[in-house]
């Protein structure tokens, strides 16, 4: 199974991307918080990939972040939910604006996805209810400081995923621009940090 791959970015677009390694193009689906969180075309990337094979067709389906891919791996496993379907609710919501909506059983902004009714948005919160605290921190959850805007929130994400603890991250996004972008305040963040160490 392909479960990553790290090469060069050479061409996206909102639902799919070409990677270069080594020579061979792949061509991976993505959602749009991953399509977000993309480099620059020619510049190096690593992204974690799930892999699916059918009669007709081989798929590759790309995360920015291993918790996304476990989202989506979770999703397509519930009945009524495809990898098409799976992209869907994760271009809609980002994994705290998902987590948040299970947490509150909010099933309106799951039908509000295309592609999902009723029953399907039921066995969606039920299936999730249980499984989403492991794979996302409880902290990304319930900061109400950190979730004013997805930048912010991908923000965050990328921190994590970079090792800082939700300490140091809650401390230094509280007085970060909300209309900033994503690499600004990254930018801004790691800057600050250079110039304390």
């Amino acid at each position: 199974m392909i479960s990553q791959l790290r090469g060069t970015l050479i061409n996206k677009e909102a639902s799919s991307s070409l990677i270069d390694v080594a020579g061979v193009g792949y061509e991976i689906a993505t959602s749009l918080q991953t399509f977000s969180q993309l480099p620059n075309l020619n510049q190096e990337l690593s992204i974690y990939t799930h892999f699916v094979v059918r009669e007709d067709a081989q798929l590759l389906y790309g995360f920015y972040t291993s918790s996304e891919r476990d989202i989506f791996r979770i999703l397509i496993k519930i009945n009524g939910i495809g990898p098409k379907v799976a992209l869907a609710i994760l271009s809609h919501l980002n994994l705290a604006e998902l987590s948040q909506t299970i947490a509150n059983n909010d099933i309106n902004k799951i039908i509000a996805v295309p592609g999902i009714g009723k029953k399907t948005a039921q066995r969606l919160m039920l299936e999730l209810a249980d499984k989403l605290e492991n794979i996302i921190p409880t902290a990304t959850i319930t900061t109400t400081k950190v979730a004013e805007t997805n930048a912010k929130i991908e923000a965050q994400q990328a921190l994590l995923n970079l090792g800082y603890n939700q300490q140091q991250i809650d401390k230094w996004l509280q007085n970060i621009n909300s209309d900033m972008s994503v690499e600004d305040m990254l930018h801004s963040i790691l800057q600050k940090i250079g110039s304390n160490t």
